[in-house]
């Protein structure tokens, strides 16, 4: 979701909720820092109930939404214990995997097909 989408003064909970209902599929992107990654107050930024994409991603997997982790370069896929109870669920579906380097821009055509491929079936 872009963020700059989102009009000034607009309650950003409300907003992705309402967004979500017109969602077929959401992907949640994940580099190899995603589990790791820390606010201004040194906590772990998937740790804060208030994070934005925590918010979005909890939002998604609530309304049952098709939610697919899309793994960029080296990262791994995250286990229940290492992702918030809310989130715990993302853990057992199924990735893709999309590597940096040459293929890159292959590898997003071909994602792109079969997601295209998916969703309209």
């Amino acid at each position: 979701m872009d963020l700059d989408s989102i009009p000034p003064g607009v309650d950003f909970v409300s907003y992705i909720d309402s967004f979500l209902e017109s969602c077929h599929v959401v992907l949640v992107l994940i580099g190899p820092a995603w589990l790791t990654v820390t606010g201004a107050d040194g906590r772990r930024r998937l740790d804060d109930e208030q994070d934005r994409v925590r918010l979005e991603v909890a939002a998604a997997l609530r309304r049952d939404i098709r939610v697919v982790p899309v793994l960029l370069g080296n990262a791994g896929m995250p286990t229940v214990e290492q992702l918030p109870l809310e989130l715990g669920s993302l853990a057992a579906r199924n990735a893709e995997f999309i590597a940096s380097g040459r293929r890159l821009r292959e590898e997003i055509d071909d994602f792109s097909r079969l997601l295209a491929e998916t969703v309209t079936s």
